[in-house]
Order: structure tokens, then sequence, then C-alpha cells
């Protein structure tokens, strides 16, 4: 007697595959949604920069012509509160972009 089987529906093979698929749209899907997030938040920082009250020396200025011109500018970013984490996300963001 010969036993027949039941050749209906899914095998393990298939169901790995579909999960392997599916979870790789996820992940691309993730990460997709955390470099969106990285340039949105770099981009509301920079309007927040651009909307600050910025000295008489800089609005009256501007161009950089000297290293001294530079230390200004970067003190005035210090006192409106930017950061080296700043920093790192948009450094980060620049390696990102740059792997396109």
């Amino acid at each position: 007697m010969s036993y027949q089987r039941n050749k209906l529906g899914f095998t393990v093979v298939e169901t790995v595959l579909v999960l392997v698929i599916v979870a790789l749209i996820g992940l691309v899907g993730y990460k997709i949604y955390n470099t969106q997030k990285s340039i949105d938040r770099v981009t509301n920082d920079t309007e927040v920069v651009l909307e600050s009250p910025i000295s008489t020396n800089a609005k009256e200025q501007s161009t950089i012509n000297s290293a001294s011109d530079l230390k200004e500018v970067e003190s005035s970013l210090e006192e409106l509160g930017a950061s080296t984490e700043d920093d790192k996300d948009l450094s980060q963001l620049e390696s990102e972009l740059s792997g396109f």
C-alpha cells in the first residue's frame, strides 16, 4: 500500500522565502524612513539657524574673507546652540549621501 502525500499548500522552503522577502522589504523601508527623518531634522535645524537673530556684523558682512571671519561665525553658531551632536548627524548624513 502506497501513501500519497497531499500536494496542496505551502512547503517550509516557500514559507521561509516569503518571510525573508517581507523582512528585506521591511528593512529597506525602515532605512528609508530613518534617512528621511535625519534629512528633515537637518532641514529644520537649518531653518531655525536661518530664522535666528544674527548680530549686526554678520548681517552687514555677507562674505567670509579671512580666518577671523570664520572664528566670528563659529562663535555666533556656538551662541545659537549648535552642538557637536548636530555635526555628527550631519557627517553621518554626508557619508550616506556620498554612497549614492
